[in-house]
């Protein structure tokens, strides 16, 4: 096929970019039709320098609809399709001669108020090169002027489990709104974001008629974070928004809804249940260890509270927490065996520790689709001057016996 270059005629003018429709003869089956390139240039003072470029397949389905859609700009100095320096909104339409097609824009700066829902419940794999000690991270949202963010949490697979939702100001027609940013810091440093159109949550979102429909319905997704231009981790969350219908009660409905299904999360969705497993040893380690331990750390689904004063003074709440008990996470620590031919009992550098011990976290309360089950993160340190850090992940789901096959799966 020979290839060749479509002058077209761009007029920039109240913030709109306009271009003369492409004609072209292609093959009838669109699979053999080649991809779409749009170049991004700017203005130096040497002339125009190509700075990104947008690839569309001819197979891809948003070149049926005929409607601004925003599409990733790739950069032009490499060709890793991780990476990306924006995104760019174009009206792109991939029709037949035959067909009919309008090219009326929609009308823009016409602001509306919404309502914007978010559940932030995990997160999974965080910083692959950093100790998970060392990290407390934090989901924090940007949308139009308004911020939302969680609490911190401790580790590379933290649990959330939290609503956020506020009032925001954004254009009428959600294509020309701004972007939702998603950002995970941990002690103030970024270690991570995500753009996500406000036309995709309004999707999800106005799509239902009330909001009891929505969190009956609206199942969280796994969204991936970058850095740089690489994956640095997983959250596992949902987002959408809402019409105002000037409903002065708006707030204590969702705050209801919230608790409501909080509540049904906790118990009938949920079920107590022990966790159990041997630790033998390690084996064939890089380095010799002289004062092996092991740490099993977990977070919970369901915090616990600290105790509350019940109506009756004389009597406190039934959740009681001492000053060992982390809130966030279950923890339980084991030291390795002393070997049996050091009669002195003084441990010595090995690469094959053994502690021999069982791990038990009863009465854990869990929810029951795996999807939700949290990861553990084992670490086995040796506490001396010179020692050494190891560090394994064990994913719940894949040991659950009351987890069905295909929903692991999903997982997966």
């Amino acid at each position: 096929m020979k290839r060749e270059e479509v002058s077209g005629k761009y007029v920039w003018k109240d913030n709109q970019v306009k271009i003369e429709d492409i004609k072209g003869q292609f093959p009838v089956d669109i699979q053999q039709v080649p991809d779409i390139f749009i170049n991004v240039y700017t203005r130096t003072f040497f002339g125009s320098s190509r700075v990104g470029y947008v690839r569309i397949k001819s197979t891809d389905k948003r070149l049926t609809e005929n409607k601004p859609k925003w599409f990733p700009v790739k950069n032009a100095q490499n060709n890793l399709d991780d990476t990306k320096i924006g995104l760019l909104l174009i009206n792109a339409h991939l029709f037949s001669g035959k067909a009919k097609s309008s090219r009326i824009p929609k009308k823009r700066n016409i602001n509306a108020d919404f309502h914007f829902l978010a559940y932030i419940y995990g997160a999974y794999d965080l910083c692959p090169n950093e100790p998970p000690e060392k990290l407390k991270p934090e989901v924090k949202l940007k949308f139009s002027s308004e911020e939302l963010s969680t609490k911190p949490k401790v580790g590379k697979h933290p649990i959330w489990n939290v609503h956020l939702h506020k009032k925001v100001n954004l254009c009428e027609n959600l294509e020309f709104a701004s972007n939702l940013i998603v950002t995970v810091e941990s002690d103030g440093k970024v270690k991570g974001d995500l753009t996500i159109p406000a036309l995709s949550c309004g999707v999800d979102g106005i799509a239902y008629k009330s909001e009891e429909e929505y969190f009956k319905n609206a199942d969280p997704e796994l969204y991936v974070i970058k850095y740089d231009g690489l994956p640095t981790g997983r959250i596992l969350a949902h987002f959408a928004l809402f019409r105002d219908r000037k409903v002065k009660d708006w707030r204590d409905t969702v705050t209801r809804i919230i608790e409501k299904k909080d509540k049904e999360f906790r118990t009938s969705l949920s079920k107590e249940c022990d966790i159990e497993f041997a630790i033998v040893g390690a084996r064939n380690l890089p380095s010799a260890l002289l004062n092996a331990s092991l740490q099993v750390t977990m977070p919970r689904v369901f915090p616990i509270e600290k105790k509350k004063q019940s109506k009756n003074k004389n009597k406190d709440e039934e959740v009681k927490v001492d000053d060992q008990t982390d809130p966030d996470i279950y923890i339980k620590e084991i030291r390795r065996l002393t070997d049996e031919e050091e009669d002195s009992g003084m441990y010595k550098n090995t690469k094959n520790p053994n502690f021999c011990q069982k791990i038990e976290f009863l009465g854990v309360r869990v929810p029951q689709n795996p999807l939700y089950l949290p990861i553990m993160t084992v670490t086995l340190k040796d506490s001396s001057f010179f020692g050494g850090t190891y560090y394994i992940d064990i994913p719940l789901y894949e040991y659950c016996d009351f987890a069905k096959k295909e929903r692991v799966a999903i997982v997966h």
